[in-house]
């Protein structure tokens, strides 16, 4: 069973028990904020501190270890304290200094990516509980932007063609409700036969577009991608528009 056929069966699974409001209540609780884990993780971490009094431009013997950012006194450089991500404290030049802050930058990156994510998730299973179908489709977009910005190109792909997919089947935003007799007037997907292709977001569209051309992907690739991941959400999702038929009127927007 593949992941999304797990997340779709747990998701459902809570709304058939009927624990909406504990398990929406749960998961605020899974994860504390950014900064709170940055701390704590600091806490534990250990600097080795491999500072010399020496230059790392001239190497001369310097008087004392520099503590900051400071000019030697020698060859007039500036010398710069960093911290690798291997938690080793170095005096380095202005180029290695360029590099750990770089390297540093890629590893916020990943971790800031990693909360929102974790965040996404949480939404994603409230949203899917209460049946706001239309909330659930924006966190699977924001979902994509951020395997897009991870270099996950491909994975970006499918999720933005799931989106498509959502949209033409028109998801509604139901805020809980249950009742039989007010989801016959209200469903969770009401897609229009009439105009299909007016459902599509243009903006959805173009960025499907710019990444096929980045991967150099043919539309029998595109197709494949669409079909085979779509196929699982339109069973999990009950979508009242095939996947097949979907991408019958997506292929003449690409």
């Amino acid at each position: 069973m593949g992941f999304l056929e797990k997340l779709f069966k747990f998701f459902f699974r809570v709304a058939k028990n009927n624990v909406a409001e504990k398990f929406k209540g749960s998961m605020e609780n899974v994860q504390p904020p950014a900064q709170e884990i940055l701390d704590k993780e600091l806490e534990q971490i250990k600097i080795k501190d491999e500072r010399k009094a020496e230059c790392p431009n001239c190497h001369k013997i310097l008087p004392k270890i520099p503590g900051a950012k400071t000019k030697c006194q020698y060859c007039g450089e500036f010398m710069f304290v960093r911290t690798r991500p291997n938690h080793v404290r170095l005096v380095v030049s202005k180029d290695e200094a360029d590099k750990i802050d770089e390297e540093w930058s890629a590893i916020n990156e990943t971790f800031n990516n990693d909360v929102d994510k974790i965040s996404l998730n949480r939404q994603l299973a409230t949203h899917s509980v209460n049946g706001d179908w239309g909330l659930y489709r924006n966190d699977r977009s924001s979902l994509a932007g951020i395997l897009a910005k991870e270099m996950r190109t491909e994975a970006s792909l499918q999720t933005y063609l799931e989106v498509c997919y959502l949209d033409l089947n028109e998801p509604n935003n139901l805020g809980g409700i249950d009742n039989p007799e007010l989801l016959k007037k209200h469903p969770p997907f009401s897609p229009n036969f009439d105009s299909l292709s007016s459902s599509l977001a243009p903006g959805i569209l173009d960025l499907v577009r710019r990444i096929t051309l980045k991967l150099n992907l043919s539309k029998n690739r595109i197709k494949q991608i669409f079909i085979e991941h779509n196929t699982v959400v339109e069973k999990n999702l009950r979508l009242p528009l095939s996947a097949e038929k979907a991408w019958q009127v997506l292929e003449k927007e690409l």
